[in-house]
């Protein structure tokens, strides 16, 4: 780290940028005053971005490190402007822990101090453009990939014969169907996650599984679509069916909330039929 003057005012602002870098968040607080303004850059586009009071900045720095990961923070100069007024340049690398994007930058930041030496105004600048579009890029792209996750670890529950991690990726109040069928005990709707237990009891006691291969999965907002195909032999009647599938998931807070399947009713009804 090199600076310009490192005297009064300046010698607190690295200060705080050292407590910065090591995470002490608490000192940088113990410098700033009750009724210091505290402005961060990108309001309304930002998560951190906004107006702050006081301690109340600590908010800020729990955006930040809830949606940025700093590679690097360089601190080149800290000016005292006059006897109030800092104003301190340097860069920064940082990477988005939504979308995994990363910005470089430059940063300027001015801060204002009261004769206790206490901060009463700070306000930074710096690319807010490319940090916006850096949170927003792949935003959708990483909700659909995570989306797709959670399904994919139910099927792997599944093929594990683990019913209970499949309940535990579900909400408590999952609608659980497929179109009835009145030959198939488990061709209906199921309400909650005790239905969706009854749904995998009966699905066992009725078949035997040949094959389940979820191949294509697809992803649009708060929907995974599974494309696959099944194959099984039902416990009653020996015979088998086999076919392809579409399973249609919606998910709520990386929960399932809805699950429903598309099948060969026809197939399946003259599997069951004796």
């Amino acid at each position: 780290m090199s600076t310009a003057i490192l005297t009064d005012n300046a010698t607190t602002v690295a200060k705080m940028y050292q407590a910065f870098s090591r995470g002490d968040i608490p000192y940088i607080l113990s410098n700033v005053a009750d009724d210091c303004t505290w402005i961060g850059a990108g309001e309304g586009s930002l998560p951190q971005g906004g107006m702050y009071i006081g301690k109340d900045a600590i908010r800020f720095f729990r955006q930040l490190e809830e949606n940025e990961e700093f590679n690097s923070f360089n601190v080149t100069s800290i000016n005292n402007i006059n006897d109030v007024e800092v104003v301190a340049f340097g860069d920064m690398k940082t990477t988005s822990k939504t979308t995994g994007n990363k910005i470089a930058c430059d940063w300027t930041m001015h801060w204002k101090f009261n004769e206790e030496g206490k901060a009463v105004y700070f306000h930074d600048f710096f690319d807010t453009a490319a940090a916006y579009l850096a949170e927003q890029k792949e935003t959708q792209t990483s909700k659909k990939e995570h989306n797709i996750s959670i399904v994919k670890r139910a099927f792997e529950n599944f093929s594990k014969g683990n019913i209970q991690g499949i309940l535990d990726c579900c909400t408590n109040d999952v609608v659980w169907g497929s179109h009835e069928n009145l030959r198939v005990p488990y061709a209906k709707t199921f309400y909650g996650k005790q239905g969706a237990g009854e749904f995998f009891s009966l699905l066992s006691e009725s078949i035997n599984y040949l094959a389940f291969e979820p191949k294509e999965y697809y992803a649009d907002g708060d929907k995974v679509f599974v494309k696959g195909n099944h194959k099984a032999t039902v416990k009653s009647t020996g015979k088998s069916f086999a076919h392809d599938l579409l399973m249609e998931f919606t998910l709520k807070d990386g929960k399932i909330c809805s699950f429903f399947a598309w099948v060969d009713t026809h197939d399946q009804a003259q599997a069951f039929q004796a």
